[in-house]
């Protein structure tokens, strides 16, 4: 009976070493896949250039707009900085433009269906609601729906 029991003890134990194993496996084979580490070389500097290109636009925009903001605000001019703001917002999404209490129950649904791996589904009920189209990930680098560009 004591055998039988340490034998049964044993293989449980290898079998939750193996899971454990397994499951840190497809981890790092999902890390990997996620930042581009089982690229080849060359894909991976191609892929890299086009960040490095993104990035310096972004950045050119944003020193634009600052040199534009500055420019205004030296200037003294409020309708003019007004105007600047106004025009800012209105090409912003606020998801309260879209989402109401008659069809909250939408988006849960679209949520749920992201959730569970339909993106085509969520998609059909995003674009029903009126929300902008998704380029890449949803609002990588966006801080919420209020910083979404139509």
């Amino acid at each position: 009976m004591n055998k039988k029991h340490l034998l049964i003890g044993s293989v449980l134990i290898m079998a939750v070493v193996l899971m454990g194993t397994t499951a840190v496996s497809a981890a790092d084979k999902d890390r990997a896949q996620r930042f581009g580490e089982n690229l080849d070389p060359e894909k991976r500097a191609e892929i890299q250039e086009q960040r490095q290109g993104q990035r310096e636009v972004r950045r050119a925009e944003r020193e634009g707009n600052r040199v534009e903001m500055q420019t205004i605000v030296e200037s003294g001019d409020y309708n003019t900085w007004k105007a600047l703001h106004e025009e800012r917002e209105a090409n912003r999404f606020n998801i309260l433009d879209v989402v109401n209490e008659d069809n909250f129950d939408r988006l849960i649904e679209m949520h749920n269906l992201k959730q569970d791996g339909d993106h085509e589904g969520a998609k059909v009920i995003a674009e029903e609601l009126g929300f902008p189209e998704n380029r890449g990930k949803m609002m990588q680098g966006k801080k919420g729906f209020r910083g979404m560009e139509k």
